[in-house]
């Protein structure tokens, strides 16, 4: 089934029966879920291809009828028209996890750089301790 977006724009392209061009009585009814209607109007793009362009403006399973007197068509369907696309959802979904292993990533180098200079500082630390305990002056030990 058709699925479209509330309050989107789409195209709609019908190619009537038998390639007909020039018809004049094609016309479009979409039923809405709360039982009203919208009318469209067909513009003939060619060689028996015509289009009309609609924004539902409600959610739910909606009705399409297109028919034309003059050249016999009739077309019936029903399309869905969404509030939110889930399929966008879990692309967007998808996006957000990547760009999460990426921090992930970054938080851990960040984390490995700290730990580095943590053990760095803790040698620098250890040689001063080593240096003052080697220091005396008249007997006393500096640096305590």
């Amino acid at each position: 089934m058709l699925k479209f977006k509330i309050n989107k724009e789409f195209t709609i392209e019908y190619r009537a029966k038998g390639d007909a061009t020039g018809i004049t009585d094609l016309t479009g009814t979409i039923t809405k879920p709360d039982g009203t209607s919208d009318s469209l109007t067909f513009t003939e793009i060619g060689n028996g291809l015509y289009k009309a362009t609609y924004t539902p403006t409600l959610a739910g399973l909606h009705r399409i009828e297109i028919t034309s007197d003059s050249n016999g068509d009739k077309y019936i369907n029903n399309f869905m028209v969404v509030e939110v696309d889930l399929d966008d959802i879990s692309s967007k979904l998808d996006t957000n996890a990547t760009k999460l292993d990426a921090i992930q990533s970054d938080v851990t180098d960040i984390k490995d750089t700290q730990n580095t200079h943590t053990t760095k500082l803790d040698n620098i630390s250890s040689k001063l301790d080593d240096i003052d305990n080697q220091i005396y002056l008249g007997g006393e030990i500096l640096g305590w």
